[in-house]
């Protein structure tokens, strides 16, 4: 696993019971990653990093209860509490064509269809009806609505992104 592939999914808030269950908030909305099998990285606040493989995950009210191998008893568990857990990008599903992971889209430069550079994506908002894209530049913040009739291409190769804004934004 290299730092490049690996994917923060979620932070470990807590513990659950004395056998060693992690309480997981995740940062995904699809629980299906969290897979017996899987290996994962948790890396505590301190930066120190290890490997561990799940042996099962159960969704728990708002959050998911994790087992991890190795994790087998309460004081074990209580150590990885702030812990942030990665996944390999490679364990994501394969998404429909023309979605994107939010990751590939935070950071692509956005242009005009006329070429006038809007700045880069920091951050998308989550809505009801559809994203929202929060664009800056050293000067402006822009919100621009990820809408097929708005966002006309999303090029990961080149890093960019070519918007027709409507009037008024």
């Amino acid at each position: 696993m290299t730092k490049d592939n690996l994917l923060s999914v979620g932070k470990i808030t807590g513990v659950h019971g004395i056998r060693g269950a992690l309480k997981l908030y995740p940062y995904v909305e699809s629980l299906s990653i969290f897979k017996s099998g899987h290996r994962v990285v948790l890396r505590d606040p301190d930066g120190k990093e290890e490997s561990y493989v799940i042996q099962e995950g159960h969704p728990y009210k708002n959050i998911l209860r994790l087992h991890l191998d190795r994790i087998d008893n309460r004081d074990a568990a209580e150590s990885l509490i702030g812990s942030e857990i990665f996944i390999e990008k490679s364990l994501l599903p394969d998404l429909e064509a023309n979605e994107h992971y939010w990751f590939d889209i935070i950071g692509l430069e956005v242009f005009q269809t006329d070429g006038v550079p809007l700045g880069k994506v920091v951050s998308i908002i989550q809505t009801k009806s559809n994203d929202v894209y929060v664009v800056k530049d050293s000067d402006n913040e822009k919100l621009i609505p990820a809408l097929q009739s708005v966002v006309v291409e999303i090029d990961l190769q080149n890093n960019r992104m070519i918007v027709d804004l409507p009037e008024g934004l």
